[in-house]
């Protein structure tokens, strides 16, 4: 990096990198894919921002890395969040937060409401993905204190933030990343899919004895509501307390509208 950009790069002087060194709490990850890369023998652009190398997901098989999702740049390959995982926890050392990392279904946003809901191919993701997680923890050692899928919702219009949706860049609302169908047109029903379900079930499993996952997502003005099991109503400050029981029902909870996942993976 400093050969490419050489003078472009900032400097710091001793004292501003003994106040950076070690100061930060943990290391905040967002991955979806991989990708294999050959490094260029030509001189890198003045616009390159990828170190001066090929990127491609076929292999010298000839073969795909794994399943084309909608989104262009993705496919499915949980070993190498596997790889990524151990690569992160061996360089830095710090406990790993894992902020976003999720799927788009190929063709989704076109399909009919009970194939979206069905949605297999999600749920094979968030299956390799969790499980790779789960292998860097317990076989490789890594420390991982925390995993948010991307995302809870599709994008919502009544509240029009990142916190709690998914507009995916120049491809809009045509992209789908949530674990909650978002009805665009019916008054933003919600409906969660059956990767929501496998989800709540696969952390029921994982982190631990307690009974009922809550589930939690940062709302409007840090605010927090909840997933529902069926098309949502909310009240006048736009939340929906619920809490999703062993059978995958939603009960409301009265005194708090507060989400969490309790237990250690």
């Amino acid at each position: 990096m400093r050969k490419q950009l050489g003078s472009r790069l900032p400097t710091f002087t001793p004292e501003e990198s003994a106040l950076i060194k070690g100061s930060s709490d943990f290391y905040g990850m967002n991955t979806y894919t991989s990708d294999y890369i050959k490094h260029k023998s030509t001189p890198a652009s003045v616009l390159d921002y990828m170190g001066n190398v090929e990127i491609t997901k076929i292999g010298q098989d000839g073969k795909e890395m794994g399943p084309q999702a909608e989104s262009f740049w993705l496919q499915d390959v949980p070993w190498g969040f596997r790889k990524i995982l151990n690569w992160a926890w061996n360089r830095y050392g710090l406990p790993i937060y894992v902020t976003e990392n999720g799927v788009s279904v190929p063709g989704e946003n076109a399909l009919k409401l009970p194939e979206v809901l069905n949605d297999t191919f999600r749920i094979r993701y968030y299956e390799g993905y969790l499980n790779a997680m789960l292998e860097a923890i317990h076989i490789d050692g890594v420390k991982v204190l925390g995993y948010m899928a991307w995302s809870l919702l599709e994008y919502d219009f009544f509240c029009g933030c990142a916190d709690c949706s998914n507009f995916e860049w120049a491809e809009g609302y045509n992209t789908r990343f949530g674990v909650t169908y978002v009805d665009y047109i019916d008054e933003q029903k919600r409906y969660p899919k059956e990767s929501a379900k496998f989800i709540k079930r696969w952390f029921a499993e994982h982190i631990g004895s307690e009974k009922s996952i809550r589930i939690h997502e940062m709302g409007v003005n840090g605010d927090e509501s909840a997933m529902e099991e069926s098309p949502s109503e909310l009240s006048s400050d736009g939340h929906s307390p619920n809490i999703i029981s062993d059978d995958g029902s939603l009960t409301p909870d009265e005194e708090s509208d507060v989400f969490e996942t309790t237990g250690k993976i």
